[in-house]
């Protein structure tokens, strides 16, 4: 048995590496969905090569940490609060953080970007969200699972 003693700040340091996995994997998860999600459909009917299949993607992915950065913040935060203090770690967690974060980007998108949320798609944001929330989720739990065996 592993009679372990959690150090002061382990909550702390568990918050900082969730929300630091969640900034820097989930708007690449984010970028990969929309890329693959708007090039397979021309991708399949057989209007475009593999070639042109990858000449988006870096700017897909430069675009995704510029825009993603936020939401991936805003949805990690949650996820850490929820997980490490309220001790909730169910497959809800992701979903609602990515709801909060999609909410988050209707508020200050149009207001950033001068743009209004018809012209990007709430909807598009909510999967992009979820599709970054749930593998960041999965790649965070056992950092949460762990703090709780240390209390």
């Amino acid at each position: 048995m592993n009679n372990a003693v959690a150090k002061p700040g382990s909550k702390v340091i568990a918050f900082i590496l969730v929300v630091l996995i969640f900034v820097a994997i989930g708007p690449l998860i984010g970028s990969l969905s929309l890329w693959l999600g708007s090039n397979f459909s021309a991708l399949s009917r057989g209007n475009v090569g593999i070639d042109q299949f990858f000449n988006g993607f870096l700017f897909v992915l430069v675009f995704g940490y510029f825009l993603g950065f936020a939401f991936a913040l805003i949805s990690g935060i949650v996820v850490a609060a929820a997980g490490l203090w309220m001790r909730w770690n169910n497959f809800l967690v992701p979903i609602i953080a990515a709801a909060i974060a999609t909410l988050a980007g209707f508020v200050l998108l149009p207001a950033v970007m001068n743009i209004t949320m018809a012209d990007v798609g709430t909807h598009w944001l909510f999967l992009l969200c979820l599709s970054g929330a749930f593998v960041c989720w999965l790649l965070t739990i056992r950092i949460v699972r762990r703090t709780w065996q240390s209390v």
